[in-house]
């Protein structure tokens, strides 16, 4: 992706082009020049932007000279702006802070002292890992020392605005937030960044810098910071609520970059970003026969141009696309514009959203929430406590956007955070941040609170089950219309294709018609009318609509008869009690088979069966059932062993759990299958959505 740098050489120095730089010129170069031809050519690829090769070389000086000035100086510079490790950079930028010479000689192969532009560097560094008094004092003593007015003054001024908002929000945290580095299944030493949640917090998207795991990728590396290219991963949460290993998208290509950027809402279509073209542009993927497709091109008038076009995302509706463009007409950096759907279902022309929400700084990454009028978004202007900040901002009905907000500490903190993105009900967000915690570049954070909640009216939350777990039939559509609300335009979404679940926002006190279709909409097969409730705030409408897919029609659900049947005969017999049935079932990621209780949901399973034991059950038997998918395993010795495997083990948590019960006479757990179930493998192991229904343990107890 296209990186913006701050630091900017002036020179008329030139030099070979850097590709026709290798790794073994590099290491010639290494070995062969003096120590002064070294200094200089590390000035040249400074100046061009190749921070890897650069640092290798002041790697190669400072084991020569450690307390070099010069050295320490450009080694704290390629650490923080490079690889963005500001903590790491803090003790060679001190170092080299106690020899300044203001007229430093970049390209003079003698230099030992450093430029002052160290105090800028230093300053930004204490910003960065939060150390607000440090941070002040080195702005300060830059703009003292510093000669004349640069871009860096601007920037130090900047720095010191920003600290002040830091010290206010850092005096007065919001409370009730936690912000949880996702851990080692999401994030890796690799940057991740860019995260997409899913509207109920079932599956994560986002974009990574990993290595391919057969090396595909390693001889497509960017040259200048010697990251691999970007790719798009998804995660879901198992039974347990614990994400999943992520699998790559099918359409993502070993040389070339492909960063997420919005999902919608039915996750459907996937918004990518790619920079194959122009600075970059704004593509989509839509997901179908179980998978997403190759990436388009999105063809709306004078969203993508010449320019730089780095994100979008289309509000729940779907009438409304916000994006972020660098063009030059914006008020400077990047802008967030907007689009609108017509009622022909074409786009309006681009529309800049003002200054109101726009700077003469960065404005980035812009998520609308459920409710179609809070907008969230990054900006690293005067609002910002450092860095990138979510700020959030809600448009009234005469299309006038509030003041930015500043969602404050410690949601944002003094490094970069952007990316917002959150459930319907906004109780969870995740960001991209860069923390003390943080295990690569750059880490998805989840963020738990209890304010970024506000009146989402009313939600409608549905699921289609279809009749012997057949598969959700992909051209079935629910159109949402308003009948007494003035909207000329319904909203139409597709059921969730890997479990049938749609939500759409409802607006208090209307009347809405709900249709289903097949055919994509062509053709109508069932339909009614919902009231939403004029009095509550929020409220939650739920349907859980049972589907014969083979004739299109609605049935009615699978009634579990509990009655006890009574047979009248010359002698009093006792009805014994009927017990419903109980079951837990855990799916699981590839090669795993240790069952766990992170939701509770097993606790809730066992403490029914010591409910109806208690109630005078006189006995109970667990039975337990696994299954293993037809992708290959290297951690067993086949596929029917990891299934049995799993079995084993659940029944052996099971007989653990009553080891100690003084019902545990009265309990039997018994294996009555572990099989290798589901489609044959087709050598799609990226694609685990395929595979994951039948990678599971079960219990049952009837």
């Amino acid at each position: 992706m296209k990186i913006l740098l701050f630091f900017v050489f002036v020179s008329t120095y030139c030099s070979i082009s850097f590709g026709q730089y290798t790794n073994a010129k590099l290491e010639d170069i290494l070995a062969t020049y003096s120590d002064e031809k070294l200094l200089i050519e590390s000035s040249r690829l400074l100046e061009e932007g190749y921070y890897s090769a650069a640092e290798k070389i002041i790697d190669k000086l400072l084991s020569k000279n450690p307390e070099n000035c010069n050295y320490n100086y450009r080694k704290g510079f390629l650490i923080s702006e490079g690889r963005a490790l500001h903590g790491e950079a803090i003790p060679f930028l001190e170092k080299a802070s106690k020899d300044i010479d203001k007229n430093y000689d970049m390209y003079s192969g003698t230099e030992t002292s450093a430029a002052v532009d160290v105090l800028y560097r230093l300053a930004k560094c204490y910003h960065r890992t939060g150390n607000v008094n440090k941070a002040e004092e080195n702005y300060t003593a830059f703009l003292t020392q510093a000669p004349k007015k640069t871009d860096l003054t601007a920037s130090a001024q900047l720095g010191l605005d920003q600290l002040a908002n830091a010290k206010r929000s850092m005096e007065f945290p919001k409370k009730n937030v936690n912000v949880i580095n996702l851990g080692n299944t999401i994030n890796t030493t690799a940057p991740e960044y860019s995260p997409v949640i899913s509207f109920d917090g079932s599956a994560i998207y986002f974009t990574s810098r990993r290595a391919w795991p057969e090396g595909q990728s390693e001889d497509s590396k960017d040259p200048r910071y010697d990251f691999y290219p970007e790719d798009i991963y998804v995660s879901y949460k198992d039974f347990d609520d614990v994400w999943m290993e992520p699998a790559r998208l099918e359409f993502c290509k070993a040389d070339q970059n492909e960063a997420s950027i919005s999902v919608s809402q039915d996750e459907r279509r996937m918004y990518v970003y790619q920079d194959i073209v122009n600075n970059g542009d704004i593509y989509y993927s839509d997901f179908s026969t179980n998978r997403f497709k190759e990436i388009q091109e999105f063809k709306v008038d004078e969203v993508n141009t010449e320019f730089w076009e780095t994100h979008c995302a289309v509000t729940p509706d779907g009438r409304t696309m916000y994006f972020t463009s660098d063009r030059p007409e914006g008020f400077g950096g990047r802008d967030i514009y907007r689009v609108v759907k017509m009622p022909d279902g074409s786009w309006s022309k681009p529309f800049n959203l003002g200054a109101t929400i726009n700077s003469a700084f960065d404005e980035d990454s812009p998520f609308m929430a459920s409710d179609n009028k809070t907008l969230y978004f990054a900006s690293n202007g005067p609002r910002s406590m450092g860095g990138f900040d979510i700020m959030v901002s809600v448009i009234d009905g005469d299309n006038n956007w509030s003041m930015p907000i500043n969602l404050g500490y410690p949601l944002n903190s003094t490094s970069d955070d952007l990316f917002y993105t959150e459930t319907i009900d906004g109780r969870r967000g995740y960001i991209t941040s860069t923390r003390g915690d943080s295990k690569g570049e750059k880490d998805i954070y989840e963020i738990q609170n209890d304010y970024l909640t506000p009146n989402r009216g009313a939600i409608l939350k549905g699921k289609i089950i279809t009749l012997n777990e057949r598969p959700m039939p992909e051209d079935m559509t629910v159109s949402l219309n308003c009948t007494d609300c003035g909207d000329q335009m319904g909203r139409t979404v597709y059921p969730r294709a890997r479990d049938g679940v749609f939500m759409m926002n409802l607006e208090p006190c209307h009347e809405y018609e709900v249709v289903f279709h097949h055919t994509n909409g062509a053709t109508e097969f069932y339909r009614e009318t919902l009231q939403t409730d004029c009095s509550k705030e929020k409220e939650e409408i739920y349907r859980e609509i049972y589907l014969d897919a083979e004739k299109w029609t609605i049935v009615q659900p699978p009634v579990v008869d509990t009655t006890p049947v009574i047979v009248v005969v010359d002698t009093i017999i006792p009805v014994k009690p009927a017990y419903l049935p109980l079951a837990y079932k855990r799916n699981f990621g590839y090669n795993k088979n240790a069952p766990d209780d992170t939701n509770g949901s097993l606790k809730k399973f066992f403490d029914g069966v010591e409910k109806q034991l208690k109630a005078g059950r006189e006995k109970i038997v667990i039975e337990v059932y696994s299954s293993a998918s037809y992708v290959p395993t290297a951690a067993f010795k086949d596929n029917q062993e990891l299934s049995d495997t799993r079995a084993q083990k659940m029944k052996e948590k099971v007989v653990w759990h009553f080891r100690n019960s003084k019902y545990k006479d009265r309990v039997e757990v018994k294996i009555v299958s572990a099989v290798v179930s589901g489609p044959e493998f087709a050598g799609d192991r990226d694609n685990t959505e395929k595979y994951w229904p039948y990678q599971f343990v079960e219990l049952k107890a009837q």
